[in-house]
């Protein structure tokens, strides 16, 4: 049975989405098996110096005929391995360049946004964060980035371990939006009610997904309700518009289906 039910059945003020590997197949057949049962779809990328999973350019003409033909939008996530704030200038040129390939290689998607992880922020032997130069070659790379984007706006910084706060003056100069990782929130502890009212009006797409033992991306029967009812109680507050994404950041058929029964209460 395929998941879910298809995302039409309400009107959140969102679009629903899930990720590019719910089955044991490739960007393409996944995309195939989940058009019409939510409204977006996050194309997840890696790339390494042996392979990479990027779409050939004929795949990218059928993900951009189905997003046509079906209303389905697609967000992209950048590769993980990347270092746009290391202090050596080859690290971050390998970098921004792997980025800009992925970039290059969906733009015929028209990507709803993109989502880059700012890693690498060092600390020193006390575990206090060094960010003053850290955030000065980060600057460089995202600069370098957005050059080649229609509007940064496209560009979302996903929230990681560390206080958001610290790229937030980062991302409000060069306006960028955000990636607004609830289950990275609930794992790291951090103030899911203070990261809704700071963050929201700028935030782009939202991953959902469920922890246990130190795991995340897994199904959201693993998140507390309580959790839940705050995160959906602030959306149910934004006007509907198809602005916002919110993307059940899970990797199985079994996750997407137990979430979308946890998703689907909340739903109109």
């Amino acid at each position: 049975m395929r998941p879910g039910t298809p995302a039409s059945r309400g009107k959140p003020p969102f679009r629903l989405g899930t990720t590019s590997y719910i089955y044991p197949a490739e960007i393409l057949p996944n995309v195939r098996s989940l058009q019409g049962t939510v409204d977006d779809i996050e194309i997840v990328l890696f790339e390494s110096d042996e392979v990479s999973n990027y779409p050939s350019p004929q795949e990218i003409e059928e993900l951009a005929a189905i997003k046509q033909e079906t209303g389905l939008s697609y967000t992209v996530h950048l590769p993980l391995d990347v270092l746009l704030g290391d202090p050596e200038p080859p690290i971050r040129r390998r970098s921004v360049d792997t980025c800009l390939r992925a970039i290059d290689a969906t733009v015929g998607l028209r990507p709803h946004g993109y989502i880059v992880h700012f890693h690498g922020l060092p600390t020193d032997d006390h575990g206090h964060w060094l960010n003053e130069t850290w955030l000065t070659h980060l600057d460089q790379s995202v600069g370098q980035l957005v050059g080649h984007l229609d509007t940064p706006r496209l560009l979302c910084a996903e929230t990681l371990s560390y206080p958001f706060h610290l790229v937030e003056e980062l991302i409000e100069r060069r306006d960028l939006s955000i990636c607004l990782d609830v289950g990275h929130i609930i794992l790291y502890d951090q103030p899911l009610e203070l990261y809704l009212h700071r963050y929201l009006s700028r935030t782009r797409v939202i991953h959902l997904h469920g922890n246990s033992g130190g795991r995340d991306h897994l199904d959201l029967g693993r998140v507390p309700s309580a959790k839940l009812d705050l995160l959906f109680t602030s959306l149910a507050t934004l006007p509907t518009v198809d602005d916002l994404v919110v993307t059940l950041e899970i990797f199985s058929e079994k996750d997407l289906e137990i979430s979308r029964v946890v998703v689907d209460k909340y739903l109109p």
